[in-house]
């Protein structure tokens, strides 16, 4: 059976598609990320 032979545009597409959800999650994390950068180190207890 022949190797399927892909158009450049296609692979574009598929990276495209790719990054989009890469980027969607980095967005969607941004906020958490820099409440967690501007908040002071905080140790979990131990609770022995």
């Amino acid at each position: 059976m022949p190797e399927r032979t892909w158009h450049p545009i296609s692979k574009l597409e598929s990276f495209i598609d790719h990054t989009r959800r890469w980027a969607v999650d980095v967005r969607e994390n941004l906020k958490t990320l820099e409440e967690a950068r501007t908040k002071p180190y905080v140790r979990e207890q131990d609770p022995s």
